[in-house]
């Protein structure tokens, strides 16, 4: 009888080891094909090649979610957790499955702008051909160049309908000593004609005079986070009361990011405003793609300046 209650134990205790061992060896399978994926993906050069690549990669991330569930849904683990197993677990699964979604978005923001910036860099070698242009040739392909860099940026960083943007360039205005908008888009867009910022004075001012982009994420808070460089690294730091309060009937936006627009020559042309009617709405991937943008028109403005 001892010799039976001693082989039933051993029994179970193989049954276990078996059962956790074929979870480790799914677990592994589904790893190896994440990372196999994955791999093709920034192997293949072909859009639709990587494409599939990432949704195998994503589809190969969900079956390991599952198995991963169902053994934490174990009835041991379970009774661990009790009536919490659920309320733990499945929003920790639907946070991981909304961030796989987020990867694969930025993803093919990313890809995106690679395609669309090389017909820029196009259109801005025709605009240097216009140096020696009359200058009323040279101010309308400035500004045929500049409308063209907006309406991209607009339709980049803001996804159309989905998260609809305002870009806005201010440039330093002599004879008022402040900043004025220059250009906009989308053309006939409701802002107040008269605001102006002097250097140093609110987002738009700091970030001119220091060169540094600045992100509010809310106006309400009017606090602004500075973004800067050093050598290969970004800083952050927080400098209260950086948005100023504007007449109510324009103040219509909620979160705001002003770049520089520094030149090679290493002068800031001017200051490029994106601004949204959503809080937090910008990530940083979106600065990252803005600051190439704005390199872009910093170089076009300083070859008329």
């Amino acid at each position: 009888m001892p010799d039976t209650k001693a082989q039933d134990e051993n029994e179970k205790i193989l049954a276990v080891v078996m059962e956790e061992f074929r979870f480790a060896s799914r677990v592994v399978v589904c790893a190896f094909y994440i990372s196999w994926w994955r791999i093709k993906r920034y192997i293949w050069t072909d859009s639709k090649l990587r494409t599939s690549a990432t949704v195998a990669a994503l589809l190969a991330s969900c079956v390991l979610l599952v198995e991963i569930l169902l053994t934490f849904f174990h009835h041991e683990v379970a009774g661990w957790l009790g009536k919490f197993a659920a309320v733990v677990l499945v929003p920790a699964a639907s946070i991981l499955i909304i961030h796989r979604v987020e990867e694969f978005h930025s993803r093919q923001k990313e890809s995106s702008f690679a395609r669309r910036v090389t017909p820029l860099v196009d259109a801005f070698a025709d605009l240097s051909r216009a140096v020696n242009a009359p200058p009323e040739q040279q101010e309308k392909q400035l500004d045929a160049f500049v409308q063209k860099v907006l309406t991209q940026i607009c339709e980049d960083i803001g996804g159309g309908a989905k998260n609809p943007v305002t870009t806005s360039i201010m440039m330093y205005d002599e004879a008022e000593q402040a900043l004025a908008i220059v250009y906009l888009f989308p053309v006939g867009t409701k802002y107040d004609p008269a605001i102006r910022f002097k250097t140093g004075e609110g987002a738009a001012g700091f970030c001119y005079q220091k060169g540094k982009t600045v992100y509010i994420p809310s106006i309400r808070y009017m606090h602004g986070i500075v973004i800067g460089e050093a050598g290969n690294e970004v800083s952050y730091g927080l400098r209260r009361r950086l948005y100023i309060p504007i007449v109510k009937e324009y103040e219509i936006y909620e979160s705001i990011l002003c770049l520089p627009l520094t030149s090679g020559r290493g002068g800031t042309e001017a200051v490029m405003n994106v601004d949204s009617t959503r809080a937090d709405a910008f990530s940083m991937h979106d600065v990252d793609v803005l600051k190439a943008y704005a390199r872009i028109l910093a170089d076009a403005i300083s070859l008329f300046m």
